[in-house]
């Protein structure tokens, strides 16, 4: 913490600092819909609600550096397994919307 505090305090006394941000900002947003079209073949969650994207997504980031460098272990595992439950429910409704348009299909033949 103290590493990424000096480092961050240095950066603000740069002459170019606000425009390495901004140049650093655009990227990191570009990086991230490709990464989304590579890995999920979809658009970041975040084009459904901009204001949700805006305020939780540095959120998301903040706590999730924090969480590698060690913070709160309980409450991340508690985090990291509400999120699989999460997913295995969306899964399973997913397959059942899929078998359901399948069977209609299937009628309308």
């Amino acid at each position: 913490m103290i590493a990424m505090f000096l480092s961050a305090t240095a950066f603000v006394h740069r002459g170019d600092g606000v425009k390495v941000a901004a140049y650093l900002h655009v990227i990191c947003w570009i990086m991230q819909f490709i990464g989304h079209g590579i890995a999920e073949g979809r658009a970041p969650a975040l084009l459904d609600n901009i204001l949700g994207a805006l305020v939780l997504a540095p959120f998301f980031v903040h706590i999730e550096i924090l969480f590698a460098l060690g913070y709160n272990k309980p409450l991340h595992k508690k985090f990291i397994n509400g999120t699989g439950v999460e997913i295995t429910k969306f899964r399973r409704e997913r397959a059942q919307q899929e078998r359901v348009m399948e069977k209609k299909a299937s009628l309308s033949r």
